[in-house]
Parts: C-alpha cells; structure tokens; sequence
C-alpha cells in the first residue's frame, strides 16, 4: 500500500475540503492562509491564538483519517509531524 502525502498552497480551509473530499490521501502539508494550529493552553500564555489542533484530523470519503497540518507565518513557529503507517 502506498501513503501519499500532499503538498499545498490552498490555504487552510480549502485543505480541510480537500481531504474531505479525496481518497487515499493520507497527510496534507500546507500553506499560505498563515495559519497557527497548536494546543490553546501551551500557545496563548505566549500570545499565540491557533486556529485548531496540530495536527488537525479530518476524514475523507472513504472514511479513513487525513492529518492536515499548517505552520504559522513566515517561520516564526516550526511544525513537527510524525506519521507512521501500518499494513
């Protein structure tokens, strides 16, 4: 079984309708809506304010999970996403 990952550029909530909407993605990685995903009790303290959890789960047509994950503005956070998959 092959996993594929998706690299965007659509904007936060044009990938949550993507994953929506497809089948056998298994992770999107995306961009330019400069949006912060995160835990609200770790980021707030620091004055943060994130859009939703990181990583964001969603579920396509099939059912299956897709994470969706976005990494703020311009570095000034750093997203780690570990992904394993099984048979």
């Amino acid at each position: 079984m092959e996993q594929i990952i998706l690299l965007t550029h659509l904007q936060y909530a044009n990938d949550l309708a993507l994953a929506r909407a497809l089948t056998g993605v298994d992770v999107i990685v995306g961009g330019d809506s400069h949006t912060l995903l995160g835990d609200r009790g770790v980021l707030a303290p620091l004055g943060f304010t994130p859009e939703g959890p990181y990583p964001t789960m969603e579920t396509n047509v099939d059912g299956d999970p897709v994470c969706v994950v976005h990494a703020f503005d311009n570095a000034q956070v750093l997203g780690e996403l570990r992904v394993s998959f099984d048979e």
